[in-house]
């Protein structure tokens, strides 16, 4: 597979929380270029 650079794309993280069993209990999308000790801060204080 190439790596294709497309600038005109935008690129999205998906934040998900589980249980210790891997059961999803909630979920956050951020934006492709947030870094991620902001979405992991951003979502333990809600």
């Amino acid at each position: 597979m190439v790596a294709i650079y497309r600038p005109y794309l935008e690129g999205v993280d998906l934040g998900l929380l589980v249980t210790p069993d891997g059961f999803p209990i909630t979920h956050e999308v951020f934006l492709g270029n947030t870094a991620n000790k902001q979405t992991v801060l951003q979502t333990s204080v809600e």
